[in-house]
């Protein structure tokens, strides 16, 4: 028997014939404070899912569809996200932290102010993405396309971004302090008041202008 409940411990939903995978997709108007915590939701299709302030910690949610899903102060610690698809969510204030979202689909995604120490981001798709007073300390963006994203005010100190795409990218005031720009594309980038790796002489990345304007 499936059981959904809440962080207070009072049920939400229950079904004896159904498993925790139809029992949420049945309910995903109404998940805000669930406890779905290690819960396996592996491929499910959740377009557009209420998880306000739900516990995901460590589920498992690698292939599942998320997008325009609205999971503004959930708990995703240590959460499968890898290749999901996440396009337009709204995870604002969300907490990944050591979330695994490599090749995931964030693009127009909003994660202002969204805490995501040493996530992987492999690969990911975060075009047009919004990540002002993020915090991405430590975060993996190996490869990962961050094309006219939304920085302002970011944390990216010590962050992974060997030849990411950060073209037409905003990263006013964002700190960058000890990030590994190898081969990264900046072309176009504005980054006004943001803290660069120093020394940025030495740091390889291409296009780089505090203005806006390519090299």
């Amino acid at each position: 028997m499936a059981v959904i409940r809440n962080l207070d411990g009072k049920v939400m939903y229950e079904d004896p014939d159904k498993d925790i995978r139809q029992l949420v997709m049945e309910h995903k108007d109404n998940l805000e404070r669930a406890d779905l915590k290690g819960a396996d939701l592996q491929g499910v299709d959740l377009t557009g899912v209420n998880l306000e302030h739900a516990d995901l910690e460590d589920a498992d949610l690698g292939g599942a569809r998320l997008d325009y899903a609205y999971l503004y102060g959930a708990n995703l610690d240590g959460a499968n996200l890898t290749d999901t698809d996440m396009y337009g969510a709204d995870i604002t204030k969300a907490n990944l932290e050591r979330a695994r979202l490599a090749r995931a689909n964030l693009a127009r995604a909003n994660l202002e102010s969204a805490y995501l120490v040493g996530a992987d981001l492999r690969w990911a798709e975060l075009a047009d993405a919004w990540l002002a007073f993020a915090d991405l300390k430590g975060a993996n963006f190996e490869r990962a396309r961050l094309a006219r994203a939304r920085l302002d005010y970011a944390n990216l100190e010590r962050a992974d971004l060997t030849n990411a795409n950060l073209t037409n990218a905003r990263l006013t005031n964002a700190c960058l302090a000890y990030a590994n720009l190898t081969n990264a594309r900046l072309t176009g980038a504005i980054l006004d008041g943001a803290t660069l790796p120093a020394p940025a002489s030495e740091t390889p990345a291409a296009g780089i202008g505090t203005s806006g304007i390519g090299i």
